[in-house]
C-alpha cells in the first residue's frame, strides 16, 4: 500500500511539473524610460556613448567615441533634431548629418515595439517586427525586459546596450 501511494504521489508530482512546462511568459520590453551605454555600428560608422530614451519621447546620445564626436549630444526632442556642444544647442535637419539617421532609426524602432510578442530564447526575449517598412530584431533580457541589442539590417544598424538602467 505504501508503495502504491508513493508511486501515485510521484505521478501526480510529475503531472504538476509538466503542466508548468507549457506556460508561456509574456515579457514586457522596456523601450522607453531607460539609459544605457551603447556601442553602435551605423552604416560604416562606429560610435559609442550614453544613450537615453525618456518616457516623454526624447532621445539623446552623448557621444564618447569616435574622438571627433566626444562630448557632442545629438537628440530628438519629439519634434526636432538637436545637437549640443559646450552648452550651446542648435536645431539641425536630420537629413543633413549621418548621425541624424541613426537617432531617427532608433526612435522609429523603439516606439514601434510596443506590446509586440516575442519568443524567449534562454535568457533573452527576441522581438522581430517592422518599422516604416524596415525589419528589426530587438533582444531584451528575459527577466527584466531591458534592451540588450538591436539590429535593423536595411539601415545597416546594430546596437549593443550595456549598463542599462530604468529612469
Amino acid at each position: 500500500m505504501k508503495r502504491f501511494f508513493g508511486m501515485l504521489l510521484a505521478v501526480i508530482s510529475a503531472l504538476l511539473c509538466l503542466c508548468g512546462c507549457g506556460k508561456k511568459t509574456t515579457i514586457e520590453p522596456i523601450t522607453d524610460g531607460f539609459t544605457a551605454q551603447a556601442t553602435i555600428r551605423y552604416k560604416e560608422m562606429d560610435v559609442k556613448g550614453q544613450f537615453t530614451c525618456s518616457t516623454d519621447g526624447r532621445v539623446t546620445m552623448v557621444f564618447t567615441e569616435p574622438k571627433s564626436l566626444d562630448g557632442v549630444t545629438l537628440g530628438w526632442t519629439g519634434t526636432q533634431m538637436q545637437m549640443q556642444l559646450g552648452g550651446m544647442a542648435i536645431a539641425v535637419a536630420e537629413d543633413s548629418m549621418p548621425d541624424g539617421g541613426l537617432i531617427r532609426c532608433l526612435v522609429q524602432v523603439l516606439s514601434n515595439v510596443g506590446s509586440k510578442k516575442g519568443k524567449q530564447d534562454g535568457k533573452d526575449y527576441v522581438i522581430s517586427g517592422e518599422a516604416e517598412g524596415k525589419g528589426y530584431t530587438l533582444v531584451c533580457d528575459a527577466e527584466t525586459g531591458l534592451p540588450k541589442s538591436l539590429s535593423v539590417p536595411d539601415e545597416q544598424l546594430t546596437a549593443a546596450f550595456s549598463q542599462v538602467t530604468v529612469l
